[in-house]
């Protein structure tokens, strides 16, 4: 029978970090042998201290994980498309 491991919260910190610094769950999932659900879960555990004990001005953690998140995918859409006009202009040169 498969026996519950036990990770020390430190671990689950290191692994939200890893994620929270843009790598992708599935990716740290992988690295580190731990389920993606209890990945998810710890995320979402983490982001819910931090905005339980956020004070003052200024974007609740979660929300910074949020527009963090926007922003490398906005990102990413804008690197695809120097992407194609690079080769757009390689093609017309």
């Amino acid at each position: 029978m498969n026996q519950r491991r036990q990770y020390t919260r430190q671990f689950k910190e290191d692994a939200v970090g890893l994620l929270l610094g843009g790598r992708s769950v599935r990716e740290v999932s992988r690295d580190l042998g731990v389920d993606v659900s209890s990945l998810n879960r710890w995320r979402r555990q983490l982001l819910e201290e931090q905005d339980h004990s956020h004070e003052g001005p200024g974007l609740s953690p979660s929300e910074q994980a949020a527009e963090n998140q926007r922003l490398r995918k906005e990102l990413a859409e804008q690197k695809e498309i120097v992407s194609i006009l690079k080769k757009t202009i390689k093609y017309v040169s």
